[in-house]
């Protein structure tokens, strides 16, 4: 039986703590993006949900929006849904306009 030396036991153990480490932050990394993308979804769903049901008959909600805020509130829900790509795409439309 060949024994090894107490540092290399003392490497492998400090090598297999950073490995479960690096996994578990990865882990919680993609939980928070399941989260992230649900919350996201959800959001564009509602918003775009209540506003287009304010846009067709604003007597419908017990809320009061304004034609406009009907609108924008439509186009926030659509860029919600449509993801990061499309509200990074209107952010530099709207910059380019400016």
């Amino acid at each position: 039986m060949v024994r090894t030396p107490p540092s290399d036991k003392l490497r492998e153990a400090r090598e297999s703590a950073l490995v479960a480490s690096i996994r578990r932050k990865e882990r919680l990394q993609a939980w928070g993006d399941y989260v992230g993308f649900a919350v996201t979804k959800g959001g564009g769903l509602a918003t775009l949900l209540v506003s287009g049901l304010e846009l067709l008959n604003p007597n419908i909600l017990p809320l009061q929006l304004t034609q406009h805020q009907s609108e924008t509130a439509l186009g926030v829900g659509l860029a919600l849904l449509g993801g990061t790509k499309l509200i990074s795409l209107i952010a530099k439309v709207t910059n380019a306009l400016k």
